[in-house]
């Protein structure tokens, strides 16, 4: 089957809950289909890593508040001050292939009661 990970799914909708989620398979056509098109990887520190949708400021995806207070408190993202747009997933990265999300994230979105 091939390799599972497991990622936190950040939903631009906040009536939507944060999630881990284990993805399995095609990892690339899972995170696509998790941020509703084309795959942008943004690499903040050795443990994380932001998936968005490449297109997302162009299609006016909404505001991702929730992602974009995480990345601006923990890594002072600013994103030319637009901050995080549409659902966003994180994940880990050790070179050209994603692994599971850091526990420090999943932890961070737990003490917002976000998780």
């Amino acid at each position: 089957m091939g390799k599972t990970i497991t990622v936190l799914y950040v939903p631009a909708d906040e009536s939507r809950p944060v999630e881990t989620k284990e993805i399995s398979g095609d990892l690339l056509r899972e995170v696509q289909r998790m941020v509703d098109g084309y795959v942008e990887q943004v690499t903040f520190s050795a443990n994380v890593v932001g998936l968005f949708n490449v297109d997302g400021p162009n299609l006016a995806l909404p505001l991702n508040r929730r992602a974009t207070v995480y990345l601006q408190r923990a890594f002072g993202w600013t994103n030319s001050g637009f901050g995080a747009v549409g659902n966003v997933v994180f994940a880990a990265s050790d070179a050209m292939t994603w692994s599971d999300v850091d526990e420090a994230v999943i932890e961070w979105f737990k003490t917002t009661g976000s998780l």
